[in-house]
């Protein structure tokens, strides 16, 4: 099955044999029901944005109450399950004993021969994914693997499971294909640590993961090609090479989020006379000078700056230069 959903799962999907098929079907045959304590009908227990390429099932899990599973055998066992929590925490093992708890920033990694207990604190909100074990022989067996999801491996996996969200409703067999093994082959790689940067099915991910820095660093004067490489564990010409690919530049695209980022600043409220001014706006974002800034800006958007905080923005909705924009 391909495909993707958005869906709440509360107390009544639990008391209803129908209703908990239907969940299955969409996230994966590996789901396994936790627990339900004492909780108020109607109490939202997951919010899941789930996607599926095949056997690969990448969801967005945010917990409402905790959430508990006492272990044992599934629906489906010998799979991998990656763990990336966002915010909360999920715990895996037994109360009181020997466990791995992912807190906020970090991942958890393991093959599961029979499901161990685990639990989701109150508010929880994780990157979810699914996938046989025998896809992953860089992962050992019945071991759980954890790290920061900030390496380089986790950025690209989910980068590119980002995509496949956005994407997978409208994806032929090929693609289909493509982004399922790409998964495979990103997930292979958090396992071992290391990123396979020559291989062309990353390049998308290796883009858009690429994209997700900049956007945090765009005020940075020391970003760079190079520190994109380098932050991303692979050679400048990899990363110039998968920017090729997908049609781009990695100078171009970091110019074109840094316009962005102006064009937002000038539709900016300020108290009067603390309005930056476009010179201002050129030494934040980099920029050689308020010259440089405006003709960029021009060629972009179609009007000056000033203009543009005027209001006088061309009839053109701004959202279409981001049409083939990998990070939008």
């Amino acid at each position: 099955m391909t495909g993707a959903a958005r869906f709440r799962l509360d107390a009544a999907t639990f008391a209803d044999p129908a209703a908990r098929a239907a969940f299955r079907e969409r996230i994966g045959p590996a789901f396994v029901f936790p627990e339900l304590g004492p909780v108020a009908p109607g109490t939202e227990l997951l919010h899941v944005r789930a996607a599926r390429v095949q056997d690969v099932a990448a969801t967005t899990v945010a917990v409402g109450p905790e959430l508990r599973h006492a272990g044992g055998r599934g629906a489906v066992d010998d799979v991998a399950w990656l763990y990336v929590v966002d915010r909360g925490s999920w715990t895996l093992g037994e109360p009181g004993g020997a466990a791995t708890t992912v807190r906020p920033g970090g991942f958890l990694l393991h093959h599961v021969l029979r499901h161990r207990p685990n639990r989701a604190a109150p508010g929880t909100r994780a990157r979810v994914l699914v996938l046989p074990s025998g896809l992953l022989p860089a992962l050992p067996r019945e071991r759980a693997l954890t790290g920061s999801a900030r390496a380089a491996e986790v950025r690209l996996l989910l980068a590119h499971l980002r995509a496949v969200h956005e994407t997978v409703a409208g994806l032929g067999t090929a693609g289909v294909g493509a982004a399922r093994d790409a998964a495979v082959e990103l997930t292979n790689a958090v396992a071992k640590g290391v990123v396979d940067g020559a291989e062309p099915l990353l390049a998308p991910a290796l883009v858009r993961a690429a994209v997700d820095l900049v956007d945090g660093l765009l005020d940075d004067p020391g970003l760079s090609p190079d520190l994109l490489a380098r932050r991303l564990s692979v050679s400048r010409r990899t990363l110039q090479r998968a920017f090729a690919q997908e049609g781009l530049s990695v100078a171009a695209s970091v110019r074109d989020r840094r316009l962005e980022a102006v064009r937002r600043a000038l539709l900016e409220e300020h108290p009067p006379g603390s309005r930056p001014s476009v010179a201002e706006l050129a030494a934040r974002w980099q920029f050689a000078d308020g010259s440089h800034l405006a003709r960029a800006f021009r060629r972009r958007f179609g009007v000056t700056p000033v203009e543009y905080r005027q209001g006088a923005a061309p009839e053109r909705d701004v959202r279409a230069t981001h049409a083939s924009d990998p990070g939008a």
